[in-house]
């Protein structure tokens, strides 16, 4: 779950440190989830975030790298997702996301914003997929990382049609999560995702793809705050 407001090795490390405990073992006996995420799992959904960070810096070798990562966990995955209950749809369009990402990555003309595209791509059927496991941090934060990245890319290609339905799904699945948000003592926080989706709905009827791309910048900022509720909540 990335945002850039730190370099994406750092921000990486950080969300690890403090998430990943809770996606994959559980934060404590009592908040321990019925099926603790896989490790090869939890590699495809970082190692995406770093990718996508990578893209937008020009690094494609960087991105090569990370594409071989996430195609190797993804051959160790698949036979246990099909036996743990993830459906045959989300691993056909996972499947297809990592070859997507490999395919650019070898693509010599691919511009930063299609590589950064086909990057985050694996990250759209991440929730349906780690939802599976009854995760302690909602899996729609997921959605949330992955529709606040695809508007950063639209404002970067100044696609604001787009945009819009980005940013309607975006909203969406905000308003779904919001009142779990707040009973963890997220209320500061859900503003802040109130005022980031305002910002961005400003932004496009102006139209304004500098401020779209700022305001996107900002939910992924609220969507780390959010992280950082859920595991604090499941750790006491």
């Amino acid at each position: 779950m990335t945002y850039l407001s730190m370099s994406s090795v750092t921000r990486s490390c950080v969300t690890l440190a403090v998430v990943v405990a809770c996606f994959v073992m559980g934060c404590s006996k009592e908040s321990q989830p019925d099926n603790p995420i896989p490790t090869d799992l939890a590699t495809i959904e970082s190692a995406t975030e770093v990718a996508f960070d990578q893209a937008l810096a020009g690094d494609v070798l960087a991105v090569q790298a990370q594409a071989r990562q996430i195609s190797e966990a993804w051959t160790r995955y698949q036979p246990q997702a099909s036996r743990d209950g993830v459906s045959a749809s989300a691993l056909q369009r996972l499947a297809a996301a990592v070859q997507g990402l490999v395919t650019a990555a070898a693509t010599s003309s691919v511009s930063a914003v299609d590589l950064a595209r086909a990057a985050n791509a694996i990250s759209a059927p991440l929730e349906e997929i780690y939802a599976v496991y009854n995760p302690p941090v909602p899996p729609q934060l997921l959605t949330l990382d992955f529709l606040g990245r695809e508007v950063i890319l639209d404002a970067q290609e100044a696609n604001f049609g787009r945009a819009r339905g980005d940013v309607d799904r975006l909203d969406a699945t905000w308003q779904s999560l919001r009142a779990q948000v707040v009973s963890v003592g997220g209320g500061s926080a859900a503003n802040q995702m109130d005022a980031a989706i305002a910002a961005q709905r400003t932004a496009l009827a102006g139209p304004d793809a500098p401020a779209l791309e700022a305001a996107a910048r900002q939910v992924l900022a609220v969507v780390d705050n959010f992280e950082q509720l859920f595991a604090a909540e499941t750790a006491d």
